[in-house]
Order: structure tokens, then sequence, then C-alpha cells
């Protein structure tokens, strides 16, 4: 077992392309598993095929850079300001849409958003992760905005 972990551990060591990093949006919110391959660094894909976190901003790619060496990732936001960028139908159901909400300008985010009794409900992206409970129901609460 103990040969198996050196093993795992030394192939991560020599091996950049299995790097990945959470980046931590001041107090706000956190994106999972950045990784680094070929060089090149890449989103979080959920579901094998959807890349619902995007970088809009050339401080935030920069960022990633700086943080290269570490597991988390610290980018200082003293606020943060949300805006609801689109929101399209789903061509498969007439009760799901995608909203895309931007962050700051820094980043920006796709939310599936279903109808249901209540109204609508809101589903975030796995690797996307609300640290502030009154930012995620305001996300929420702009979002259902926008499809009444």
């Amino acid at each position: 077992m103990f040969n198996y972990i050196v093993g795992a551990v030394g192939l991560l060591l020599i091996s950049p392309q299995l790097y990945a990093l959470d980046v931590q949006a001041g107090r706000f919110f956190r994106v999972e598993h950045i990784s680094l391959r070929n060089g090149k660094w890449v989103m979080p894909v959920e579901k094998r095929k959807y890349r619902n976190i995007r970088i809009l901003d050339k401080d935030t790619f920069l960022l990633l850079g700086k943080c290269r060496e570490k597991e988390t990732c610290n980018q200082p936001l003293e606020d943060v300001f949300i805006k609801v960028e689109s929101v399209r139908a789903v061509k498969t159901r007439e009760d799901m849409w995608l909203a895309d909400v931007s962050f700051s300008d820094k980043w920006e985010v796709t939310f599936l958003v279903f109808k249901n009794e209540k109204g609508f409900s809101v589903k975030k992206p796995k690797h996307f992760i609300f640290l502030d409970t009154a930012l995620e129901k305001e996300v929420t609460h702009q979002i259902e905005q926008v499809l009444k």
C-alpha cells in the first residue's frame, strides 16, 4: 500500500497536467477543480461535456498562474456584484432554462433553472460553491425576476 501511495504522489509531482486547484473569491464563492493540462488552464466539466464556469478577465486568469503551487488560491474581493447576462430556453424541455450570471465581471457561471409548483428551482454547477448564503439567494432572486 505504501508503494502505491508513494507512486501516486510521485506521479502527481512529475505530471503537471494532473494538477488542479480551487479558487476562492473573497468570502463569496469557490470554484473547485480547475486543472492544468499541457500548460493550459481547464475549467471543470460537468457530466463530461458542460463547461459551466468561465473566467472573464485577464487578472483572474493571471491569478491562476500565481497560485500554481497551492491547492487553494484566494482571489481578494471586498464586494461582489452580479448580473444576469442571459437566460435561454433549453431546446429539449419547455420547463428548463440556462441562466448565465457574471460575478464582478471576473467569473461567469451557467445555472440550470427548472419551473416547478413553487415557481422556479435554480441549480448551480457542482464545482461552484457559494460561501455566502445571501449571495446565493440574490442570484436565485435575480434569475427568477428575469423569468417572470
